[in-house]
């Protein structure tokens, strides 16, 4: 997979007395983003196994397609949000 230079983004997570963030980086030519999450940093229950990781960049926990290719930063903190939910981390 190859990411797009011009495109990425940080997302955070900051309710509650948590300081989570994420980073959002854009698939070259396609309207996709993948999340990825540095668990290594967080220290988090979070299962490595299933999870890619890219260095510098943590584990790959979440690819999204979306309509544009602009991903707001109000979605990447709900898609954090989400995956955080889901797994059981917040």
């Amino acid at each position: 997979m190859l990411f797009d230079n011009n495109y990425h983004l940080h997302a955070g997570y900051y309710k509650d007395g948590h300081d989570l963030e994420a980073i959002f980086l854009k698939v070259e030519s396609q309207n996709v983003w993948c999340m990825f999450f540095e668990n290594d940093f967080y220290q988090l229950n979070l299962p490595q196994d299933p999870y890619p990781t890219l260095k510098n960049f943590g584990l790959l926990v979440g690819i999204y397609s979306l309509k544009t290719e602009h991903l707001t930063e109000q979605k990447a903190s709900e898609l954090l949000e989400e995956f955080l939910k889901e797994h059981k981390l917040i």
